[in-house]
């Protein structure tokens, strides 16, 4: 009987694509380790706190009503980012069209939201980037440690033109909706 392997990343050299990563992941080359692949390299991604998961789980609730009917709501999801990048999401509102065996284009998705705990940095910086530079309309990340959630818009040349902070308990409004909804 074979077994994954189990590997501590960086287990290779950098350079595998984001198509040799999608068949590691399908032949169990990872194990219970779960990475992503940033510019060729696995990159080991942080285990979740309880705080985390009743974060994803509340915005999604709130979120599914004004969707239901337009779009579909996913949690930890990959994001397609280039040939050797793919990204893990927290909560993403897709279209109804949007692929459900691979990782998710950005033209399929129509608001990504991060959830940082431990992550703040990186949800800020690279991540940020990488969604901008794939024209990810609205990108949100809610901050556990401020109380806040950073609100993003309207992509242009790896950068977001519109963005903005709003404390948790004032209303956030959900892209293509005149609905708002509270975090808190």
């Amino acid at each position: 009987m074979n077994r994954p392997a189990q590997f501590t990343p960086p287990f290779a050299a950098p350079g595998f694509t984001a198509a040799e990563y999608l068949h590691m992941v399908a032949t169990g080359a990872f194990g219970d380790q779960r990475v992503e692949p940033v510019e060729g390299s696995p990159v080991k991604m942080t285990p979740s706190f309880l705080a985390h998961g009743e974060a994803t789980a509340m915005i999604a609730a709130r979120v599914y009503p004004f969707y239901e009917a337009t779009a579909r709501i996913a949690t930890d999801l990959m994001v397609a980012v280039s040939p050797t990048t793919i990204r893990a999401a927290d909560l993403a509102v897709v279209s109804r069209t949007a692929a459900r065996d691979r990782p998710v284009d950005a033209a399929d998705i129509l608001l990504l939201v991060e959830i940082a705990a431990f992550t703040l940095a990186e949800d800020l910086g690279a991540k940020l980037i990488d969604y901008a530079a794939i024209g990810v309309p609205d990108y949100w990340v809610v901050d556990l440690d401020a109380d806040v959630v950073h609100v993003m818009s309207d992509p242009r040349e790896g950068r977001y033109a519109r963005r903005r902070i709003v404390r948790f308990g004032e209303p956030v409004t959900l892209p293509g909706t005149d609905q708002t909804i509270v975090i808190a």
